[in-house]
């Protein structure tokens, strides 16, 4: 999925995410690996259990509209 830097605060993105994708540049890739505590904690959600780390590869795009994009996918 995409997300915008910064939307964590509204809750729109995993903290984790957003801290990890952090300072990245357009056509950038990064492995981001979230901790429990920057993730979904001792509560889990859906299939995924309480206190899982999160993998996710992440890369930075343009958009047609000139805005940067951190696009992740699940490992």
């Amino acid at each position: 999925y995409g997300f915008d830097v910064g939307n964590s605060e509204r809750g729109n993105v995993l903290k984790g995410l957003d801290l990890g994708v952090e300072g990245m540049k357009v056509g950038g890739q990064r492995l981001v690996i979230v901790p429990p505590e920057l993730a979904y904690g001792k509560k889990g959600v859906q299939e995924i259990p309480p206190n899982a780390t999160i993998e996710a590869g992440c890369r930075t795009t343009i958009d047609q509209t000139e805005s940067i994009w951190e696009s992740c996918e699940d490992r």
